[in-house]
């Protein structure tokens, strides 16, 4: 196919990427290899690096950034991370199948020590794997972390 006919397969694809990126904390070249990405398709990192930049410098954000952002900042930076740790004492989640590594992120920081977590829902029901959530969270890392 030419150049123009694979343009919106690519920038779906770089999208996907990106917003697959910013529900965990690993890198971008993490991401791309756990996706399965064709290796002649490693363009697109640099696509969405370049993107990141531009947003960063324009002070734009998307939905996923209200999320990975704060988590960032929460797991690097102690004074921020100590400004919403241990501030609540009980936290209720629901449909928590749906969690994914950023929210659970989140959720652990908020936490901290002092709330008791509780958290419903359904493994078998697991619908968002396409940005990122995994049952695992409810199954395994709550009773890990929690």
């Amino acid at each position: 196919r030419d150049l123009r006919s694979r343009k919106t397969e690519w920038v779906e694809l770089a999208a996907a990427l990106l917003e697959r990126k910013k529900t965990t904390l690993r890198s971008l070249a993490e991401v791309y290899g756990e996706m399965g990405i064709r290796p002649e398709l490693h363009f697109l990192q640099r696509v969405v690096e370049r993107f990141e930049d531009w947003r960063i410098a324009n002070r734009r954000i998307g939905f996923a950034d209200m999320l990975h952002e704060p988590v960032t900042a929460i797991e690097s930076d102690p004074v921020v991370r100590a400004r919403v740790t241990d501030k609540v004492d009980m936290i209720l989640v629901d449909e928590y199948q749906d969690t994914n590594e950023i929210q659970h992120l989140l959720l652990r920081a908020i936490a901290g020590r002092r709330a008791r977590v509780t958290v419903v829902g359904d493994p078998d029901q697991t619908i968002y794997e396409f940005r990122g959530a995994d049952p695992g969270f409810i199954l395994r890392r709550f009773a890990e972390d929690f």
